[in-house]
């Protein structure tokens, strides 16, 4: 993760001193993380199986706990669909990476 915040940086060093345009989007993963589960675990309802007989149904009010199994996996569902959606606007050309350097390598830092 460190390599892309050197990667990021030296990009952005390399427009400034180059007086290119460029536009850098960083993406604040925690709370787009929160309202997404948040909005998962509003939009059902859960019951619990007590001796194998089913509660009442019931909405839960609480999110997922940072112990819990689950929340890693739903994390990376998240990003992957992002890193998707990315890669597919860079492939039709709706989104590019910047060209920096005497050899004008193209980065994209995802």
């Amino acid at each position: 993760m460190l390599d892309s915040v050197l990667v990021a940086n030296e990009i952005v060093e390399d427009l400034r001193r180059c007086r290119r345009r460029g536009l850098c989007l960083k993406v604040n993963y925690e709370k787009a993380w929160i309202e997404w589960v948040r909005g998962c675990l509003e939009s059902t309802t859960m019951s619990v199986l007590v001796n194998g007989s089913p509660t009442k149904e019931f909405t839960p009010t609480r999110g997922l706990s940072q112990e819990d199994p689950l929340a890693p996996f739903l994390f990376i569902i998240v990003v992957e669909g992002l890193a998707g959606l990315v890669r597919q606007a860079i492939k039709s050309n709706m989104l590019g990476g910047v060209k920096v350097g005497r050899n004008e390598v193209e980065s994209c830092v995802l």
